[in-house]
């Protein structure tokens, strides 16, 4: 009998120690972060373009992913080598209308970006007329197409979705606007696939 619950002592304490092990694993595990070049050709405000900044950093922290923006004139830091770089320009209305007229780009689209690419053109123009025509904040509007075409970057290609931040159509509510968990499940995913091809 003792040395049946010597040996369930000895079971449990060495269930605790791998079963901490785990949490300190866990705990020391590099998030998913994803480097965000931004060009503001738009020349929007350092405040607009933070705000919008901020809020899709909100959006990608709900999917457990860091996001770092890297704007003009601030220092590239070498701590994120490792992670992915993408790049996004804030387009101005001369240059977004040149880049809607080539690729024939629909009237309701604000943004473009592919996975292919890594890269996002943003139709501020297009945006501002938006927040105009519905009572909404510019900031608010301009920080979900950042989330939604940053989503186009770490999501596999046709990544449109029925509901959330990756909806065809943006939605502006003032729902919390969320990636689902399968979307938050495939950006880790892709985005750790493609840290390993570039290796």
């Amino acid at each position: 009998m003792a040395k049946t619950r010597r040996d369930l002592m000895t079971a449990a304490a060495v269930a605790a120690t791998l079963f901490s092990g785990a949490k300190a694993f866990a705990a020391e595990a590099e998030p998913t972060t994803v480097v965000l070049h931004v060009s503001n050709y738009a020349r929007l405000s350092r405040s607009d373009v933070n705000g919008a900044e901020e809020e899709a950093t909100r959006i990608y922290k709900a999917a457990d992913t860091k996001v770092v923006w890297v704007n003009p004139g601030a220092a590239e830091s070498e701590a994120y080598a490792g992670a992915l770089h993408l790049t996004v320009l804030l387009l101005n209305r001369e240059m977004a209308q040149n880049k809607i007229d080539a690729d024939q780009i629909l009237q309701n689209v604000l943004g473009q970006a592919g996975h292919a690419t890594g890269r996002a053109y943003i139709f501020c123009h297009r945006i501002s007329a938006v927040a105009d025509t519905h009572g909404q904040s510019f900031v608010t509007v301009l920080g979900r197409v950042l989330a939604h075409e940053a989503g186009h970057m770490v999501l596999p290609v046709h990544s449109h979705s029925d509901t959330g931040i990756m909806r065809a159509t943006l939605d502006l509510s003032n729902a919390p606007q969320r990636f689902s968990l399968e979307q938050v499940a495939k950006i880790h995913e892709t985005v750790a696939a493609d840290l390993l091809a570039k290796r």
